[in-house]
């Protein structure tokens, strides 16, 4: 079993619990990379259908919950490893942020920001955390995003914010 760090609204840790005995009243950490590439697409990737949360949505390049003993920097480095198989990518700390409202879960993110021309034949996905990737202009994922709200995880509305404003870069 693995166990998780429990935070509190300042993300300090608070107590440890089975990742499996979690509860939406848990507040979590995760950690997702914002991965470009020099045409500024983003890399997206659709959840595998087995997964427990959002289930074949699209999401973040790669994501995970920091496990006990992780910083969310060991936690994305593994995550990458895992789901996508690169190793060695350089990534700068982005924006941290809290949410109430993904599953009814609560955690803070800590977003990780590369940019890398990778073709996608590149990547070894591992099917059982990933059903497929892509990369996408920022504009066309505004508009499927709002044409299809339901194949997004909850997070795109930040994604939306950041594009319009030109950021996270």
């Amino acid at each position: 079993m693995t166990r998780v760090p429990l935070v509190d609204l300042n993300d300090q840790i608070v107590e440890y619990k089975e990742r499996d005995e979690t509860t939406p009243r848990d507040r979590l950490r995760i950690a997702a990379l914002w991965l470009t590439n020099t045409k500024g697409e983003i890399l997206i990737a659709q959840r595998a259908l087995t997964k427990k949360h959002h289930p074949g949505r699209w999401a973040f390049a790669c994501t995970g919950v920091v496990d006990e003993g992780e910083t969310y920097e060991q936690t994305i480095r593994r995550e990458l490893r895992e789901e996508l198989g690169l190793t060695g990518l350089k990534m700068v700390t982005g924006p941290k942020f809290l949410t109430d409202e993904l599953d009814g879960y609560k955690y803070f993110c800590q977003y990780f920001l590369a940019t890398k021309d990778i073709p996608l034949e590149e990547f070894k996905i591992d099917l059982t955390e990933v059903a497929a990737i892509r990369w996408i202009d920022p504009n066309e994922l505004i508009r499927e995003s709002e044409k299809y709200p339901d194949a997004f995880i909850v997070f795109v509305e930040k994604w939306r914010e950041w594009i319009k404003e030109g950021r996270p870069f």
